[in-house]
């Protein structure tokens, strides 16, 4: 049911003309025509004043079109105090145009980027899933006491490897994935979304990384990888150079391995809604299980679990996984992650190959 605003979209509005600050060169991608963009308030409508979900860099809200014909997302780019207007059109164009290139039935596809002209903001059209996303998901069937089939959750994965298996083969890194970033749609279909972290590895832009250093090691802590770890380490210790690191780092072995080691940890969260270890941060002396983990870890690379102990408490939860997932599962958790398996090596596998399910996530 739409509220009250929808009234809005007979009364006469006021067109502003919107003009953009100076791009400076060094960050500037292919800026879109700002006066083209369709208007919040005008083309777009906000259908409920409390957000789905508000968090550091946006509000995501339900919205409608001019028509009030059908439902999107309006995620509201947050423009925050201290970031220059250059740095805050750098992030929302490379969201935007990281969404754009990614045509693929197991990604969330745009509808158009907006503008908010009270605040000079920027506002991502999406299409709206009324299922939500798949962390919500889970934890209702987790309140509600039902649970999933082997079968069910593999492929759950197998779509979300699908996806990420696109991206990487386009260069592109989505560096924040987690349950909460994957919608569903009516048909069960799984759509990767927010690509605010995402890098396009084929256009890296050195100036703006070597001015904003934190975004090399951006993402949510409990998917981290050991490696965005050490980095963020050496960063706030003092220990980095970044030339060194743009040259010396093959960024595409490195960023693709972090979203490999991610879906390690999706895994989990998939099959048993649980984590192996707090974080993968080896310089945590209380990330005990995970420090014993990275020790005893086979340094073959064809090594595989069923030689090790898992007696050992870093490997318990290992144990619950059926015997397929296992295997794959712990190559993914390579610490080493120029030794970590990747996308089509796992898709390419008996498991995920006659894997399949026609489940709707309905509860």
């Amino acid at each position: 049911m739409l509220d009250d605003q929808s009234s809005s979209s007979t009364a006469e509005i006021e067109v502003v003309e919107v003009v953009a600050p100076e791009y400076p060169p060094r960050y500037h991608s292919h800026s879109p025509d700002y006066n083209s963009l369709p208007i919040i308030g005008r083309d777009y409508f906000k259908t409920n004043s409390k957000p789905i979900y508000e968090g550091s860099n946006g509000i995501i809200l339900k919205g409608t079109n001019k028509l009030h014909t059908e439902n999107f997302i309006l995620k509201l780019i947050k423009h925050h105090p201290f970031d220059s207007s250059s740095k805050y059109k750098y992030l929302v164009l490379r969201e935007f145009e990281n969404l754009k290139k990614s045509n693929h039935k197991n990604i969330i596809k745009p509808v158009t980027l907006s503008l908010v002209t009270e605040s000079n903001e920027f506002c991502l059209i999406l299409p709206y899933y009324p299922k939500g996303d798949l962390l919500d998901h889970l934890s209702k069937l987790r309140k509600f006491r039902k649970g999933l089939d082997s079968n069910t959750k593999d492929f759950i994965f197998k779509q979300i490897l699908n996806g990420v298996n696109y991206l990487h083969s386009n260069n592109i890194v989505h560096r924040d994935l987690k349950p909460e970033n994957f919608l569903i749609n009516n048909n069960g279909i799984i759509k990767i979304s927010d690509f605010g972290y995402s890098m396009n590895l084929n256009n890296l832009n050195h100036d703006y990384l070597k001015d904003h250093v934190g975004e090399l090691y951006c993402g949510t802590n409990s998917f981290k990888s050991p490696e965005i770890f050490n980095l963020e380490t050496q960063v706030l210790n003092g220990f980095f150079s970044f030339e060194q690191f743009f040259e010396m780092t093959d960024f595409a072995i490195f960023y693709k391995s972090c979203d490999y080691w991610s879906l390690g940890i999706i895994y989990f969260n998939i099959y048993l809604m649980k984590f192996p270890w707090g974080t993968a941060n080896i310089n945590d002396p209380k990330n005990i299980n995970f420090i014993k983990y990275m020790k005893i870890y086979p340094k073959d690379q064809h090594a595989s679990i069923e030689t090790m102990n898992l007696q050992s408490s870093s490997f318990q939860l290992f144990k619950e996984l059926h015997h397929d997932a296992k295997i794959w599962v712990f190559k993914l958790l390579n610490p080493n992650y120029k030794l970590r398996s990747n996308c089509e090596e796992v898709l390419n596998t008996p498991w995920m190959i006659n894997t399949f399910s026609d489940y709707k996530f309905d509860i």
